[in-house]
């Protein structure tokens, strides 16, 4: 019964309902272990082939990606440790509870909270990820929340990146009252020729 459903898809209780699986079908699954309860509502076969980032837009489609999870998208970093998605103060936090998904969701001022967000194409859905320049601010004002290594590549694949928009950072740097801080640190760079190319590649498609 469970080969109907797709290894790459995320279903609702309505969807499975109309597969033709009722509530007793969904426990019964679930304790055999053929089915996993992603949050109150929704579901994956337990042998599923979404990475986390593709589970993680499957079930929060409203969630945005952000820091290292965002750096990996642009190409910045060669892997992400976990993901990390941004939803909105007003948001009902609930809306973002999984004991399934491995992530970490960081809750921001509706008034901020859409600035610096695109839609790119990754393994052929759309998803909201921070455009390099919000990325990069983000990594500097949260410093906190990356490693040495992590914070180092930000910086450095940002100055190489032939794609980056100095005029944008500086506008979004002003709006998050931090121009100074982005100047202080990337002043020094700016006056040199970019660093050795990297092998780095966007994951975004």
């Amino acid at each position: 019964m469970i080969e109907i459903l797709e290894r790459k898809r995320v279903y609702t209780t309505q969807e499975l309902r109309d597969f033709g699986f009722n509530a007793y079908d969904c426990r019964k699954l679930t304790q055999m272990r053929k089915l996993a309860a992603i949050k109150r509502g929704y579901y994956v076969r337990c042998d599923h082939q979404l990475d986390t980032i593709s589970l993680v837009n499957e079930t929060f489609p409203d969630g945005t990606f952000i820091l290292q999870s965002a750096l990996y998208l642009h190409g910045y970093l060669y892997r992400t440790p976990g993901v990390v998605i941004a939803a909105k103060k007003s948001e009902n936090r609930m809306k973002y509870h999984s004991s399934y998904i491995p992530m970490k969701v960081l809750y921001r001022d509706d008034k901020y909270a859409d600035l610096g967000i695109t839609r790119v194409n990754y393994h052929g859905k759309q998803i909201k990820v921070t455009d390099r320049e919000r990325t990069l601010i983000d990594c500097i004002r949260r410093k906190d929340l990356l490693s040495f290594e992590e914070y180092g590549s930000a910086i450095r694949a940002y100055i190489m990146d032939p794609n980056k928009d100095i005029d944008r950072l500086m506008a979004y740097a002003s709006i998050l009252h931090v121009e100074l801080k982005v100047k202080t640190i990337l002043q020094p760079w700016m006056k040199f020729e970019p660093f050795v190319q990297m092998n780095l590649q966007p994951v975004i498609q």
